[in-house]
């Protein structure tokens, strides 16, 4: 469920060399703005070889985990929170200072589907959403906060553990044999401020509230209001019925227009004529795009291949 975690722990009154010595060093930074000295380095998981990154100054600490991937081995595979919490345990009577009161500077909440079909064939039923840039980058799909720092992101777990060029601290990954030839699809929420992280679980976001069943929910539950929040309905109606009347034989022709264009390609073109300078006044590409647009969430339906993709979402709970 947490991919990714960032946070950080102000020293007070205590020499930060003590919190030095459980790292392996690689490099010493000096921060010419803020006249900061940082030691950065790795901790070393000896069982699987993964490493959690790992920065002391003179008094700051912060880290950097994939906790999956520190705890199994892989982060193809989530491994469960509790376990995930006797790590950060045993992590913290090493370093010395209780993790737990580390502040949260970045999170990754995530789950992975088994689905039908590749990643990507599902791109095209995940349409544009308010408040969101949409943009699609390799085997990815990416939705980035206009306003806030919030990523949601669907992308090919097959294909990053493949071929990604991140680094791999204690060797590059495999896919675990039991999903071999699997499509996992994998959506993503990325809360990448503290402030972002608090509008969910409140109370300072410190990596200890992340182990309370209360804000596990919290977090489900914006991943998945996040995943809903993306509208879906790309489908239009278009059977002609007895005695239908004129009118609605005109309405369902248009409906197979608008369907057959599709809902994205719609919206490119209500961008492109903004781009244009066709409309004579910022209201009228609110209206135009509520008046085409509307029409599939009044009168639309989502694609076969969407209802699956809904439905092994829903299915996902937190792993204890």
């Amino acid at each position: 469920m947490y991919d990714w975690i960032t946070a950080s722990y102000d020293i007070k009154d205590e020499p930060h060399q003590r919190f030095i010595q459980p790292m392996v060093q690689t490099s010493e930074v000096k921060n010419m703005f803020t006249n900061t000295t940082w030691a950065n380095g790795y901790i070393t998981n000896n069982e699987n070889g993964r490493k959690m990154g790992y920065s002391v100054s003179d008094n700051r600490i912060k880290i950097k985990i994939c906790p999956n991937k520190y705890v199994l081995g892989n982060n193809v595979q989530e491994a469960p929170i509790n376990d995930v919490f006797e790590t950060l345990q045993d992590l913290s009577n090493k370093i010395g200072v209780d993790l737990g009161l580390f502040r949260l500077e970045k999170l990754d909440v995530t789950h992975t589907a088994l689905t039908d079909f590749v990643p990507e064939a599902y791109f095209p039923y995940l349409c544009n959403t308010s408040g969101y840039s949409r943009h699609v980058q390799d085997t990815s799909l990416y939705y980035g906060a206009n306003s806030n720092k919030v990523t949601l992101v669907f992308y090919d777990k097959v294909n990053e553990v493949k071929y990604g060029r991140k680094k791999q601290w204690g060797g590059k990954q495999q896919i675990p044999i039991e999903l071999n030839g699997a499509n996992l699809t994998r959506f993503e929420g990325r809360l990448q401020s503290n402030k972002e992280i608090q509008r969910i679980i409140g109370h300072g976001a410190f990596l200890g509230q992340l182990f309370l069943e209360e804000h596990v929910m919290q977090l489900q539950n914006w991943w998945h209001n996040s995943y809903d929040s993306i509208p879906k309905k790309t489908k239009i109606n278009w059977q002609f019925k007895d005695n239908m009347g004129h009118k609605a034989v005109k309405e369902t022709i248009s409906n197979l227009g608008y369907m057959s264009l599709g809902r994205l390609e719609i919206e490119k073109l209500i961008e492109l004529a903004d781009k244009q300078g066709a409309f004579n006044h910022r209201t009228e590409k609110s209206r135009i795009k509520k008046q085409l647009l509307g029409r599939f969430e009044t009168q639309g339906m989502k694609h076969d291949i969407i209802k699956e993709l809904d439905e092994k979402y829903k299915k996902v709970e937190p792993k204890w």
